[in-house]
């Protein structure tokens, strides 16, 4: 095959792809026409069309209930694509690759192995940002939040409070880092320092009318029972509905619990006075 017509026919599978929507057999037709044009690619080591056509069948099979393994393969042959094209030291679509290669492992995870697994890919994909946009370069923000996932709590820690920086730095919105900045301190057992950010979570989210608040008071109620408050993780619960969502629900089950456990050790000197 001619590259003007492996261009040609590529292009082509690319826009059956990007067409094919919501419709899982306009979009299986098209993973299917597109699939052999890739090892056509290959053999002419065409990298760039590689490329383009191995992440758009990782997007496409993202879409696709049974299609876990498939899309961790194509996303696995973007990633070598963009090396081909980059190097080892990396670019843009590299840091693509990995960020597809590292969701699509975060999505199929069933155990810590898939978990660190996806860490592992995110970690390459911070190093290769790093050189390419800076220490302190805005899509970092992303990357070192999705490798906090299967991170040593501590490490996870780490990783949460640099992203939160660069998002002030960058007027990034900072309710969704605040929250994972809170859930990995409540992980790492550190709900004490996990407070201050839960509570200004709470802050933005009630400034924003169309922001769902459960889940800031739900970590904030968390941290709060956590660092031995149940009385103020009650005020807390109190303020949200729980009974759409099981973990709210199981928290505000955990501090009614403290909360009567911290009543009945209150009374037992009580009872010892009297007899």
């Amino acid at each position: 095959m001619t590259n003007m017509r492996l261009d040609e026919v590529a292009h082509d599978a690319l826009s059956k792809l990007d067409l094919a929507g919501d419709s899982d057999e306009d979009r299986r037709a098209a993973i299917t026409v597109a699939e052999p044009i890739v090892l056509a690619a290959i053999a002419e080591t065409r990298w760039d069309l590689v490329f383009d056509l191995a992440v758009a069948l990782a997007d496409a099979y993202a879409d696709d209930s049974e299609g876990d393994s498939r899309r961790r393969e194509w996303a696995d042959v973007a990633v070598s694509a963009a090396r081909s094209l980059e190097g080892d030291d990396g670019g843009p679509s590299t840091i693509a690759a990995l960020d597809r290669l590292g969701r699509a492992q975060l999505d199929a995870a069933r155990d810590t192995t898939d978990l660190e697994s996806a860490h592992t890919t995110y970690l390459q994909a911070v190093e290769v940002a790093e050189r390419v946009y800076g220490p302190e370069g805005e899509p970092l923000i992303d990357l070192l939040l999705c490798a906090g996932t299967g991170a040593a709590p501590d490490f996870a820690v780490d990783l949460a409070t640099r992203a939160l920086d660069l998002a002030e730095q960058h007027e990034r919105p900072l309710l969704p880092v605040l929250l994972e900045v809170t859930s990995a301190m409540i992980e790492a057992e550190r709900a004490e320092d996990a407070v201050p950010y839960a509570m200004r979570a709470v802050e933005l989210a009630e400034q924003d009318e169309d922001e769902d608040d459960a889940a800031p008071h739900g970590l904030l109620a968390q941290a709060l029972l956590d660092s031995g408050r149940p009385v103020e993780a009650r005020e807390v619960i109190d303020r949200v509905p729980v009974d759409d969502e099981p973990w709210l629900s199981e928290l505000k089950t955990r501090i009614l619990a403290s909360l009567e456990q911290v009543t009945r050790s209150r009374s037992r000197p009580l009872e010892t006075r009297r007899r």
